[in-house]
């Protein structure tokens, strides 16, 4: 079975084109191969050297959940000073 016949909306598995759902991660090269002196594979570079900082995007179901590198969706300032201590 197909992923198209487990869709079953008909479109083209793995297509980015307008209305169809996607997730898809988008990466910034530089920050994992800059110092990278002979040919190698990007699958081996990702797994092997990327780390969060890499991440510029990333968009689940065509939402995005990460953009310019950070969260989407919250107030991540608030949430890293929850719970600490007051300053006076």
């Amino acid at each position: 079975m197909t992923g198209e016949a487990l869709r079953g909306d008909g479109q083209q598995p793995g297509a980015l084109q307008p209305g169809a759902p996607a997730d898809l991660m988008v990466l910034n090269r530089a920050t994992f191969d800059h110092d990278v002196v002979i040919d190698s594979e990007d699958a081996a570079l990702v797994v092997q050297r990327a780390t969060r900082r890499s991440m510029s995007a990333l968009y689940v179901a065509g939402r995005a959940i990460v953009r310019d590198g950070a969260p989407t969706g919250i107030d991540l300032p608030a949430v890293q000073g929850f719970g600490a201590a007051p300053r006076v």
